[in-house]
């Protein structure tokens, strides 16, 4: 038997490609809705949201607006718990309820499929 040399400098095989994760960490208009079509479309992706909306406290205004420079490091750990299963920081779920950029960037694909799937069983598709 020969022995195998251990694996070194491998890539992790993400689910979203390398240049939509940039383009959303650096808040591009064009990438973010790119991102929100795929959420809308992929239920993968759109399953851990829908966990994660259910966890998210209601928005306060005593905390204050979020802080955006916190922005590409929460939407880098959102990324991270939708393609790999990481956890979450209290931290990055208090900048989601409090950001709308980045609540509405996640979230609101997840919601919106979920709210438009009950309102078609419940009309029946009319």
């Amino acid at each position: 038997m020969t022995a195998q040399p251990p694996e070194r400098n491998i890539r992790p095989v993400w689910h979203l490609p390398d240049e939509l994760r940039v383009a959303v960490l650096a808040s591009e208009e064009v990438a973010e809705r790119r991102l929100q079509g795929h959420l809308m479309s992929c239920e993968g992706c759109r399953r851990p949201l829908l966990a994660l909306a259910e966890l998210m406290p209601p928005p306060s205004l005593a905390q204050g607006p979020a802080d955006p420079a916190d922005c590409p490091s929460v939407r880098h750990s959102v990324i991270l718990y939708i393609e790999e299963g990481r956890s979450l920081s209290s931290e990055t779920i208090d900048h989601l309820s409090r950001c709308e950029d980045c609540g509405d960037l996640f979230l609101e694909p997840a919601i919106s499929v979920t709210r438009t799937d009950r309102e078609e069983e419940t009309t029946g598709g009319l």
